[in-house]
């Protein structure tokens, strides 16, 4: 038969009919626990065996132990020795046997029989209790105990194991004598005998308790009374450190104990490990939890035994002197004077000492720590004497361990394995580089006592916050004779004011800085009103209070108020627990002593048959409690004891191979907010143990809930109410949000008087706000938040925002992905033309996956080197998940051989961050970065790391429509007034959609925004229509104001423009308008439909050179100069804007595009154009004006028609150019090519 143990060893019974026989002598059936034991069990032994080898874990690799059996190893092998015992004495009395004897094999453990040995002194504690409760409840049990010590590696007792057992069976349960060669019995104590192995010898002594325990059993079960009520204090006045607080008063047992036995031993001199501190402690966790409080309120609990406490601060021993101060400065020096340490340790040999925050101490005194673990004793420089630290408690705290700690709220962190906590210490750097704790002084401490100190809760600051206010108000009766009192919810509001994740420390200072200034304030109104004449009451009782009527904010009245409502899913078999409270799952609804009400979903709600094949999946369950605030978990959900793998053979109920087990460790996984309450009942086989409740916690498990107590429904509000207060702080501090809120201070009788001499000090007007934390002051300040930007606000380029949406997806639920082996993506590159919306987008990325957005720019990552690299992602990765965004990324983005060695270790560093090595990917950090270059300008390393690139482009019409409707609405100013001479009309959009084309996003808002100040600001007796005066100020906005010239000049601008609108229309370009109304930058201005597509022909680019050219052969036949004809006075400088963009639009079709066979296909870089092609340019430019002269000609009329109708008008719309156009018979796209320039039949066209 064989049971699994702790870590996978072996239990075996060596004869198959071990219990059968119940009329053995008890005592003749022999355990034997430890992994020194080697006993092989043959037929025909007349006492039957049963060992336990031990765990043969790897936990073995532990840090710390030269033999790698660290401490952490030594707590796993000892737990699953006495578990052993715990499953034996359990089916010794199930099958009736009249006693059992067991032996212990101790390797190494020199004071174990006193519960010394630190790094085990939980676990034997346990232990002993159990036995101790044993046999109070089997007074007829006979119960015997045997311990050897195994030293000098001779621990093999295969040789004299069955000779044991032989003397044990003979000697029977009736024999009760006490014999050097067997063992004593249990004592009337019921405490367990120790032996001992000889070095030398096989021979087994007994060793009377009298000689290493004053006072025997007594005194050691005095100290344990003690410790259990020193912890019943500790746990009142330190808040939310239950498990670190077991933790220490386990190690300060041993340690008394400890000094028990120094202190009576006789003979020999103190061993080596005499010299040693009683207890060595490392509180380690994040500030303000409780760490050196705890060791302060330890201390005072201590002074019975004699102990005196003194705290030194390691932030004020820095420097390279620091370990003088501390040891002495030799009777050389000038100052020469002895240690604070040494000199305080020999006047107070007997002391409790709190090194606070070791890791700010300078290398020197950490090496003073190092000798005073490993020697116990240090030199003083100025008594030139050895002062001996054997009977100290040494405490030291630190904040480093980071990662063990950071990110982790609502669970508890005091059952981190030691291993995990001292390898996360070891992780931690200085701003130097160097360890903060350095290696061989970490390898001493793991040796004592680590205890990891939890995050406080919501409910434990809010305890907390009440005790000082309870504090606070009794200063102030006892001072002032005034009753300070307050209700319910001043404490949460005080709390949540300082933002999210608080601490002790600041909860503390904050109450006390809150009550006093409050009251401040009101002691000085009162005296104001005593100046003015008035005669205000003296105060006799002041109440703070939450005005919650004054509250609209509904999420914030939720913070106070709570839910009242619940909904609670019941994963349980309807025989377990819920049987006498839920009665089988029947149970709906329950509506509590206080009004609140849970609503009960059970396995039946949720898609469960009754056989198990007819289960749902795992993912289909959580889906489904989404509307869920908590659910309720039995491990023993789902068990099937009709299937041999789920039989009755488990250590922990964490090995069960239930679906409750796997819906537990699922939700906790995918849903790590939604809390979750393993269902504890009274009784049965399923019973958690404190190691499996410990377990479940180490989970995630948020606690347990007792389904018979009959607090039942409220202790499960009250529960879930807990959950969703650190559920809404974790929520402010990630949004870094803070509640603001405004004091009422009562001025006259009227106002806050409650009654003759009581007043009311009312918190009100509450908001919330961002406000900077100390570490990411810059961060948040730079915009650090859930932005309220979403999707919705984003207007076209719908293809990105698809793809946006697809990764916010991940962000927000990247289990999916992960269940399916698919990696999650690591950045996203927007690229595109300024104002697009690429930082909208993002921003509105950040928003739909409920991510912290984490902006920056590239130049302020380059000026902040690699450090500032691995500084953001480190923010970003402590509010994951996020968004790091990266503004013009092309700064460090460009091709690594143009940047700067500097430059190139930024881009390594970010490389080496988006890799995500140290990324956790179900908190995902992603990069989006955004820049105005094309990917292939970019360097290939960097935009590997890009999954997706998406380009953002200008909004077409329809989003353009959309976007200025959605900004005018939003100026209410811009309405069209009831006259009609201001405002936007729907005309007006239509017009501005026809003249933004090409335009960002930000540039047409801010077109808007500039109508909207004008339309306030606007002469309400102006006589234009509000569709001239849009139209005005678009020209304005975009233009500039304009001036007059003469009448002479305004003919001939009105005839250029005129020659570029008819040259246009008959080449199939449509005119969108034309004036002739001077302004900044121009005299006259033709805006037509050019082609901008993608694709274009030399066609296309040559019809858009004749356009250009337009008015230049306009103003040619005006001043009766075409080629050949007349003067020359139409070739002037007013073509001077024209010819450039017919020059520019010939040179990129040639020397980019290749669109000429004659000059060839060569590409030319821009501005390294050869004279060929100017050659070639001022061809095509000939042609193409003889071509607009043409035209001209043939429409000589509609030229002249249509540019006396401008010179009235001024501004003529593409409808009106169009009518006057046909009236002329001219027609649209009529336009015909002269002979090809260069005589080639095939010019590209």
């Amino acid at each position: 038969m064989e049971m699994s143990g702790y870590w996978g060893g072996p239990i075996a019974f060596t004869d198959g009919s071990f219990f059968a026989d119940s009329g053995r002598g008890g005592a003749g059936v022999v355990l034997y626990v430890g992994d020194h034991f080697d006993l092989e069990a043959k037929s025909g032994d007349p006492t039957p065996t049963w060992t336990y080898h031990g765990p043969s874990d790897p936990m073995a690799e532990s840090a710390g132990s030269s033999d790698g059996k660290g401490p952490e190893y030594g707590n796993a092998q000892l737990a699953g020795e006495f578990d052993a015992v715990r499953v034996l004495l359990a089916e010794a009395v199930k099958r009736n046997l009249k006693g059992v004897t067991i032996v212990h094999d101790l390797m190494g453990v020199s004071e174990f029989a006193l519960g010394l040995f630190q790094a085990r002194a939980g676990v034997t504690k346990s232990y002993v209790k159990d036995i101790s409760d044993f046999m109070t409840s089997h007074p007829n049990f006979e119960l015997r105990f045997v311990w050897v010590h195994s030293h000098a590696g001779n621990g093999t007792f295969a040789q004299r194991g069955n000779q044991l057992a032989d003397q044990l069976a003979k000697q029977g349960a009736e024999d009760k004598g006490e014999s050097e060669s067997s063992h004593d019995k249990v004592d009337d104590t019921g405490f367990v005998t120790v032996g001992r192995r000889s070095q030398k010898t096989s021979t087994l002594r007994p060793i009377p308790m009298d000689s290493v325990l004053p006072g025997g059993l007594a005194d050691g079960r005095a100290i344990s009374r003690r410790c259990d009520e020193i912890k019943a204090r500790l746990g009142e006045c330190v808040k939310g450190q239950a498990g670190p607080i077991e933790n220490f008063c386990t190690g300060i047992e041993a340690a008394l104990v400890c000094r028990l036995v120094r202190s009576r031993r006789k003979a020999g001199g103190r061993s080596g490990d005499d010299k040693r501190p009683l207890g060595v402690f490392t509180f380690c966790g994040p500030s303000g939890v409780g760490k050196s409080f705890l060791s302060e309120k330890a201390a005072e609990e201590l002074e019975s035994y004699g102990f005196c406490y003194h705290r030194f601060d390691m932030s004020g021993y820095m420097d390279h002197e620091s370990a003088n101060y501390l040891v002495g400065f030799p009777k050389t020096y000038k100052d020469a004077r002895s240690g604070d340490l040494t000199r305080y340790v020999r006047e107070n040999p007997q002391s409790v000492i709190v090194f606070d925050e070791i890791e700010k101490a300078h290398e020197q005194v950490k090496h003073l720590f190092l000798q005073v673990l490993q020697e116990g004793e240090l030199y003083d420089n100025y008594e030139e004497k050895n002062v001996s630290f054997s009977d100290t408690i040494l405490i030291f705290t630190t904040n480093a361990g980071r990662a063990a700690y950071e990110g982790e709220t609502g669970t508890d962190l005091s059952g981190i394995p030691t291993r995990v906590i001292v390898d996360a210490i070891g992780k931690d750097r200085l701003s130097n580089g160097a360890p903060a704790i350095p290696s061989a002084l970490l390898s001493r401490l793991a040796a004592g006592n680590v205890i990891m100190f939890n995050r406080l809760g919501a409910r434990d600051l809010l305890a907390i916050c009440n005790k000082e206010f309870d504090r606070m108000g009794a200063q102030y009766l006892e001072t002032s004779n005034i009753e300070v009192t307050h209700d319910e919810y001043v404490p949460t509001a005080i709390l949540l004011s300082k933002g999210g994740l608080s601490d002790a420390r600041s909860v503390r200072g904050d109450t006390e800085k809150f009550v006093t200034e409050n009251m401040g304030e009101l002691f000085h109104s009162l005296d104001e009103e005593a100046r003015r004449g008035a005669q205000p009451d003296r105060p006799q009782k002041v109440e703070f209070s939450v005005n919650l009527e004054g509250i609209a904010d509904e999420r914030i009245r939720g913070y106070f108020t709570g839910k009242r409502s619940f909904k609670v899913a019941c994963l349980a078999n309807p025989s377990n627990a819920t049987r006498e409270k839920l009665k089988g799952n029947e149970v709906a609804e329950h509506t509590t002593r206080d009004g609140k009400r849970v609503e009960f979903l059970y396995p039946r709600d949720l898609g469960f048959g009754e056989a198990p094949e007819n289960r749902p999946s795992l993912p289909e369950v959580v889906d489904k409690l989404d509307s869920c605030d908590a659910v309720l978990i039995d491990f023993a959900f789902g068990w099937d004891t009709t299937r041999p793998d789920d039989s009755v053979r488990f250590y922990d109920a964490m090995d069960l191979k239930t679906y409750g087990r796997r819906c537990f460790e699922y939700l906790r996984a995918r849903k790590p907010l939604l809390p979750v309450f393993v269902i504890r009942p009274r009784g049965g086989w399923h019973y958690p143990s404190k190691a499996e409740r410990q377990s479940f916690l180490e989970k995630g498990a948020r606690g347990f809930i007792d389904t018979e107590k009959s607090s039942f429904f409220e202790d499960l509000c009250d529960a879930i109410d807990v959950a969703e207060q650190e559920k809404d702080i974790l929520s402010l501090a990630r949004a870094r949000k803070v509640l603001e809120f405004r004091t009422v201070i009562p001025r006259a009788r009227r106002s806050g008087l409650l009654s003759s001499n009581a007043y009311s000090i009312r918190l009100d007007e509450f908001s919330l706000s961002v406000a900077p934390d100390s570490g990411d002051a810059d961060d948040v300040l730079n915009g650090l938040d859930i932005p309220e930007d979403s999707f919705d606000d984003v207007i076209g380029n719908r293809v990105a925002v698809d793809s946006l949406k697809k990764a916010s997806a991940c962000l927000r639920d990247p289990y999916p992905f992960l269940d399916n082996s698919l990696s999650m993506p690591r950045g996203i590159l927007l690229y595109g033309s300024p104002g697009t919306g690429k930082t909208m987008m993002a921003r509105a990325m950040a928003h739909d996956a409920d991510a912290v957005f984490i902006p920056t720019e590239a130049n302020k990552l380059l000026n902040g080197g690699s450090r500032e690299i691995h500084r953001i992602f480190g923010v970003a990765r402590r509010y994951a998940p996020s968004i790091i965004f990266i503004d013009e990324f092309d700064n460090i983005g460009q091709p690594r051989e143009r940047l700067s060695v500097g430059g190139q270790a930024v881009v390594n560093a970010l490389l080496t961050e988006m890799d995500g090595f140290k990324n956790d990917s179900t908190r995902p950090v992603m990069v989006l970065a955004a820049t105005n270059f094309s990917p292939s300008d970019l360097d290939a390393a960097a935009m590997r790391r890009f999954d997706t690139k998406l380009l953002i482009t200008v909004p077409g019409d329809s989003d353009r429509e959309r976007l200025i409707m959605r900004a005018v609405a939003r100026i209410p100013a811009l309405g069209v007034n009831k006259e009609g001479t201001r405002g936007i009309s729907a005309a007006g959009i239509t017009y501005l959609v026809n003249e933004t084309r090409g335009w960002s996003p930000a540039k047409i808002v801010d077109l808007i925004n500039f109508m909207g100040r004008e339309a306030l600001l606007a002469d309400d007796n102006s006589s234009k229509s509000c569709d001239a005066w849009v139209r005005e100020l678009f020209e304005l906005h975009e233009y500039g104001e304009a001036h007059e010239v003469s009448k002479e000049d305004e003919k001939a601008v009105a005839v250029h423009e005129s020659g570029h609108a008819l040259v246009a229309y008959v080449s199939g370009i449509r005119p969108r308008s034309i004036t002739n109304i001077a302004r900044s930058w121009y005299l006259g201005l033709t805006k037509v439909d050019l082609d901008t597509h993608s694709n274009r022909s030399l066609a296309s680019f040559l019809a858009n050179v004749r356009v250009s050219l337009g008015g230049r052969a306009a103003e040619c036949d005006y001043f009766g100069s075409i080629p050949g004809k007349g003067s020359a006075e139409g070739i002037n400088t007013g073509a001077r804007a024209d010819l450039q963009n017919a020059t520019q639009n010939l040179l990129r079709a040639l020397c980019q595009f290749g669109l000429d066979r004659r000059f060839g296909m060569a590409i030319y870089p821009n501005g390294q154009y050869s004279p060929s092609a100017t050659e070639r340019v001022n061809g095509y430019l000939d042609y193409e004006f003889s071509e607009a002269c043409r035209i001209i000609q043939e429409h000589k009329d509609a030229l002249y028609g249509l540019s006396t109708v401008l010179s009235n008008k001024r501004y003529l719309s593409g409808d009106e150019i169009k009518g006057i156009l046909e009236e002329y018979h001219v027609k649209f796209d009529s336009y015909v090519p002269a002979e090809i320039p260069g005589g080639e039949e095939d010019d590209g066209r």
